[in-house]
């Protein structure tokens, strides 16, 4: 390959970080992934945005957060423009581990660098891709992609250019068939320009899947036949697939002993999740095709698993119970919080299923679970930073409750007519009451003497202006009016009824004007209205119980709405589980907290715990990739002719490439093994001659070019001299070159600062040069459409038994026969293939 080729690492590099790297083709810029993790590393965002307007695609491979983490962030406030490409599978998981994400930060602390909105927006710009798709970005550069991976869905891309070798990226592939994925495939890929790939695995040797999953059923027999609860902690959307198939087929075998425990997903988007599942059928192993074609029922119904989006749903369900939570790394989600609530008891057990980068909770626990297994020393005691949210109380509360106030902006005014207008309601309602307190001591004390008492006029309230104006807007409504039944009668009524007029009473008083309520139940309307001779139905309203009725308020704009009205509040806030759960549960877990969907202020704080991991604890490798001996494998396969290796720590990045060197691999590549660290460019181009320098005006005239494909070549022979701009000065004599500038130092030289003018005299002898090498399977159909006899035999090309054509080691032609006047024409036709400079 001729054209220019770098990549620029900017995250997952020696490490076990986000992934994303920067791919350079000539003038077009690749973003390979784009991830985040929960330390929200700026300086790394920063790398990109300087970037952003020359990237000209993004291509995803996988839906969890280390690949596709940041890509909100990077569309809404970085101003990400280019398209983004990813699969079907990988764009409906990537967004349920989003989700998942977001609600998980959200419930524990302050999160503001993007919404769920945000991932909305984001995704909406993806390109979903079909199995096995060709993209054609632009007229030089295109790329496919190779399913299947250690989740549904993901991807290997293989990038082309003009026709040329490929570029592979390949990372967390995984070649051993599972139960719901098929392994991936590399026997159509040979001798790639360049592989970029991992060295995640390189130090790791996977367990035999029999070994594995017999381990996992041991441990969750010991766990729940000891009444205790069992932790599996595993992703949102990509390997809980796995295992939940896994484990639900067991708990549909009679024999396993399982049936009687209850085996639970717990994530914020479960059933959302397995919703999709049920939909991505033909993305899974050629076994769950079959079975859902022969058996016409979907695999991923899981019948034995509960789906549980809370806490709240959790504690429904009986202990002792089998629990996948989301949240690999335990940094937030549900994995964190039921740790926190479940490490203390001995007889709960916690399974790692994958890992994470390091300072994580999962990597420590990790840790403590392989010297658990070796017996060695270890501290159980953690140090973590514990986030809450909790509801404000005292001071705080009032002044939360004043900024809210002010934030829905109502008029003074408004806000004195108001309190006017509950006043007036109070004064008369307090009136009335004395009055009738006047009339029963007068009553009783004409029964105690025995003496007719004076008589009392019955109380007389008068209306309030308001009241009369909603007297008038009650007899101009027609259509709510009640037949038989007169605002003069209803007036009456009232007065003669013994209950009192409802008047808001409380704390707070109401935000709006409000038509006065009347809630007696007017019987003596009924009984005067008539039915008509001819019957029909007319539904008759009656206010039988208290209701407010506001008026609503209108402008130039239409009606007024309030912001709060609709705002949808979702904080969770840890309170204790309500005792009738814990009953109806029979769950011993009494002081868990639990978070409840609670409208009340509240705030995130922080503190740090030294927590006593008392139960068991172990990791259980359910990752899907490769192992080390795999990989260097498949290296040693493909034979590929570069190769970057990325996203692995620094030990084991180094023991793969010394691993190339040492069995004669790097012989095989053109060039080098290259390491990179973050922020260091590779320059991954086999032909290092190639520069890029300015022409003069008078040179470019005189070029004579010949076509070449898509491209145009022209010898040149020129000077190299200093730009003007640079000196002031026209020209200065230079050494003579042609463009490929093999003998002079282009450092040296400050290429950039020269240019390529006319030769002052005449220029060197040259050799031709051939251009445009074809291939002997061209040259071969040629020679037949020709009516010559061509056949292969050992790599060599012989043409009716007078000449034969192979490549000699350094892949040049090389031809052969008696000399003749058939060789002589024969040689002409295969020049004639050639382009000569």
């Amino acid at each position: 390959m001729s054209s220019v080729v770098k990549l620029e690492p900017l995250s997952g590099v020696k490490d076990e970080g986000p992934l994303c790297y920067l791919l350079q083709i000539e003038e077009t810029f690749l973003l390979l992934d784009c991830g985040w993790d929960d330390k929200f590393d700026m300086a790394y965002i920063d790398s990109i945005k300087s970037r952003v307007s020359q990237i000209s695609a993004v291509l995803i491979t996988h839906p969890d957060q280390p690949h596709l983490g940041a890509l909100p962030y990077l569309v809404k406030y970085c101003d990400l423009t280019a398209p983004i490409y990813c699969t079907v599978p990988v764009y409906k998981m990537g967004m349920m581990f989003m989700y998942d994400w977001i609600n998980s930060l959200v419930s524990v602390e302050n999160f503001e660098l993007f919404t769920l909105d945000d991932v909305d927006v984001a995704f909406d710009r993806i390109q979903k891709l079909k199995f096995n798709q060709t993209v054609c970005f632009t007229t030089y550069t295109s790329w496919r992609f190779n399913s299947y991976w250690h989740m549904i869905g993901g991807a290997m891309w293989r990038i082309t250019r003009h026709d040329e070798e490929d570029i592979i990226y390949a990372v967390d592939y995984n070649h051993k068939k599972e139960r719901h994925l098929n392994g991936c495939s590399f026997d159509n890929i040979l001798r790639p320009y360049l592989l970029i790939t991992d060295s995640l695995n390189a130090l790791y040797t996977q367990p035999r899947r029999k070994e594995r999953d017999e381990q996992l059923v041991t441990t969750i027999l010991k766990t729940v036949r000891q009444n205790g609860d069992c932790v599996i902690v595993i992703d949102t959307g990509g390997r809980v697939l796995e295992i939940a198939h896994l484990l639900d087929q067991l708990w549909a075998n009679t024999q396993s002993g399982l049936q009687k425990y209850n085996l639970v997903m717990m994530s914020h988007v479960a059933a959302s999740v397995v919703e999709f599942a049920k939909s991505q059928v033909e993305w899974m192993s050629d076994k769950v095709l079959k079975s859902f074609e022969m058996g016409h029922t979907n695999p991923f119904l899981l019948r034995n698993v509960k789906l549980c989006h809370s806490q709240i749903d959790l504690a429904r369900v009986r202990s002792p119970k089998v629990v996948l939570c989301s949240g690999i790394d335990m940094e937030c989600g549900y994995s964190r919080e039921l740790f926190l609530d479940w490490c203390g008891d001995s007889r709960n057990s916690f399974i790692i299923t994958g890992r994470s980068s390091e300072r994580t909770l999962c990597s420590k626990l990790i840790y403590m679970a392989e010297c658990l297994a070796t017996n060695a020393r270890t501290n159980r005691i953690v140090a973590l930073e514990v986030k809450k949210r909790v509801r404000l109380e005292g001071a705080e509360l009032e002044e939360q409750e004043k900024r809210q106030a002010e934030l829905r902006g109502f008029d003074s005014d408004d806000d004195d007519e108001i309190m006017a207008n509950a006043l007036a309601a109070v004064e008369i309602l307090c009136t009335k009451k004395k009055r009738e307190e006047e009339q029963q001591a007068a009553a009783a004390a004409k029964d105690s003497n025995g003496m007719s008492a004076p008589k009392v006029s019955p109380m007389i309230v008068e209306e309030e202006p308001q009241v009369k104006e909603q007297v008038s807007e009650m007899e101009n409504d027609e259509e709510s009016a009640i037949p038989g039944l007169t605002p003069s009668r209803v007036k009456a009524l009232d007065n003669l009824s013994d209950a009192p007029a409802f008047v808001p009473s409380g704390p707070a008083f109401p935000t709006r004007k409000r038509r006065p309520v009347r809630h007696n139940i007017t019987m003596q309307a009924m009984a005067r209205y008539r039915m008509p001779f001819f019957k029909r139905f007319m539904p008759i309203m009656l206010p039988m119980y208290p209701v407010l009725e506001e008026k609503v308020k209108w402008d130039v704009y239409g009606e007024k709405y309030r912001p709060e009205d609709y705002t949808v509040s979702k904080l969770r806030v840890h309170l204790p589980v309500p005792q009738e759960i814990i009953k109806e549960a029979d769950d011993p877990t009494a002081n868990m907290a639990v978070p409840l969907v609670d409208d009340a202020p509240t705030k995130c704080i922080t503190v740090i715990e030294k927590i006593e991991v008392s139960c068991n604890v172990e990791y259980i490798e359910f990752e899907g990739r490769s192992d080390g001996e795999s990989t260097k494998k498949l290296i040693a396969q493909m034979k590929p002719k570069q190769l970057i290796l990325v996203h692995g720590s620094a030990q084991a990045t180094r023991h793969l490439a010394q691993h190339c060197y040492d069995n004669n691999i790097a012989q095989v590549l053109q060039g080098h093994i290259f390491t990179p660290s973050v922020g260091e460019v590779v320059d991954a181009t086999v032909a290092s001659h190639i520069y890029r320098i300015l022409l003069s005006d008078e040179l470019f005239d005189s070029l004579e070019f010949i076509k070449v494909k898509d491209a145009d070549l022209a010898w040149i022979d020129a000077q190299i001299t200093t730009r003007p701009s640079e000196t002031g000065v026209g020209r200065e004599n230079g050494v003579e070159a042609d463009v490929q500038i093999t003998d002079v130092n282009p450092m040296d030289q400050h290429i950039d600062k020269c240019m390529l003018s006319v030769l002052s005299g005449e220029a060197p002898f040259r050799d031709v040069v051939y251009v445009n090498d074809p291939k002997l399977s061209e040259m071969k159909q040629l020679l037949i459409n020709m009516g010559y006899s061509a056949e292969f035999s050992s790599g060599v090309l012989y043409i009716g038994g007078v000449i034969s054509i192979r490549r000699n080691e350094a892949g040049r032609f090389h031809i052969e026969g008696c000399a003749g006047p058939q060789y002589l024409k024969l040689r002409d036709i295969i020049l004639e293939q050639f382009m000569v400079l």
